[in-house]
């Protein structure tokens, strides 16, 4: 969305899947529908940043040396059925060498992403001229479906795809579909 908002003359088309309303979002409880795992380290981050960098320092070394089942195993209180049914040995290994390779020198990208997700985006979403297309899974625990609400009440060009039957990790069975509607745009 930053892209769509702040890069007009160079993007011609952008979506965004499972995204996080900006914190805070007038007139949606941020963490409700969050699950508990992501709601207690995303308040946890807000109230002792400190402490929270330490955990996830520890988190890190842990993801780091589990195996792809012990990592689908980890994340599993905050899957979905439908997540856990889309969540393939393919995916796993997929997911858990991204996870490896993303962390293997330290926690500093993961730690400044999660702290730009509850600081100012710097735009507002009503800026947003390029044709944008907004996916969220009603089953998501770990980004709740309000922020999907609250994005689509505030992207009024947005061609919206609130998925019923998708959660989290499943919604990424659209990607051909997205894949194609992007470069349809060329």
């Amino acid at each position: 969305m930053a892209c769509a908002a702040l890069l007009p003359d160079r993007v011609v088309a952008a979506a965004s899947l499972a995204a996080l309303a900006p914190y805070p979002a007038e007139g949606i409880d941020w963490f409700a529908g969050m699950g508990e795992m992501n709601a207690t380290g995303f308040k946890l981050m807000l109230d002792d940043p400190s402490t929270w960098e330490r955990k996830s320092v520890e988190d890190a070394a842990t993801l780091v040396s589990t195996t792809p089942e012990q990592m689908a195993a980890y994340l599993s209180n905050l899957m979905s059925d439908a997540d856990h049914a889309g969540l393939t040995k393919e995916l796993a290994v997929f997911l858990h060498g991204q996870a490896q390779e993303g962390l293997k020198s330290g926690i500093a990208g993961a730690r400044d992403d999660t702290f730009a997700t509850t600081q100012p985006w710097g735009f507002e979403l009503s800026s947003i001229r390029i044709p944008l297309q907004l996916w969220h899974g009603k089953l998501d625990n770990f980004v709740p479906f309000s922020h999907a609400k609250w994005l689509s009440a505030h992207l009024p060009r947005a061609d919206l795809h609130l998925e019923p039957t998708d959660g989290h990790m499943s919604i990424g069975r659209r990607y051909p579909l997205i894949h194609e509607w992007l470069a349809s745009n060329f």
